[in-house]
């Protein structure tokens, strides 16, 4: 149980409420926003990464619900569960998102420009590093164009669907 908080006698709730409400923040070119759970969950897929072997579907796209994510499920040690919200593409479907996320970002107006970087004025040294750190995406992989492009569009769908934001309290 949390302590409880003290406050000053005659302190309004409101003024209470302010002093300590969460604040959040998203630039300029964010994607995705706060959704409900529920709506999330209902259109990803549950996947199982197993310690040895090749990852395998559990529960289809379409077809999560709350209740079958919580089931128990015996699994070996090491092995990890997660979700997945886009499913693997092919070449057509990749192209065809691509082109799908540029038509919605032009409907929306929303297109994300990067300035100058901090780097590009920096010396030798820096230039350097940040090579070595963009480099180190090839070691540890990195979600395609096409994925980020397919799941833009689904998350613009569901928002479409249920055009709220949803924050939850811990």
């Amino acid at each position: 149980m949390a302590p409880a908080i003290e406050r000053p006698a005659g302190t309004p709730d409101l003024e209470l409420l302010r002093k300590f409400e969460p604040v959040v923040y998203y630039t300029k070119g964010e994607q995705f926003f706060p959704t409900e759970v529920e709506h999330y969950v209902k259109e990803c897929s549950l996947w199982e990464h197993h310690p040895v072997g090749p990852d395998e579907l559990l529960i289809k796209q379409g077809e999560m619900t709350m209740e079958k994510l919580i089931e128990p499920r015996p699994a070996v040690f090491g092995t990890i569960r997660y979700l997945r919200f886009v499913e693997a593409l092919t070449l057509a479907e990749s192209a065809q998102v691509l082109a799908g996320q540029a038509s919605l970002r032009r409907g929306l107006g929303s297109y994300f420009r990067t300035g100058i970087g901090r780097l590009a004025r920096g010396g030798f040294l820096p230039r350097l590093v940040d090579g070595l750190f963009s480099l180190s995406f090839l070691l540890r992989g990195k979600v395609s164009a096409a994925d980020a492009a397919a799941a833009e569009l689904d998350y613009n769908a569901i928002l479409e669907e249920h055009p709220q934001y949803t924050y939850y309290e811990g």
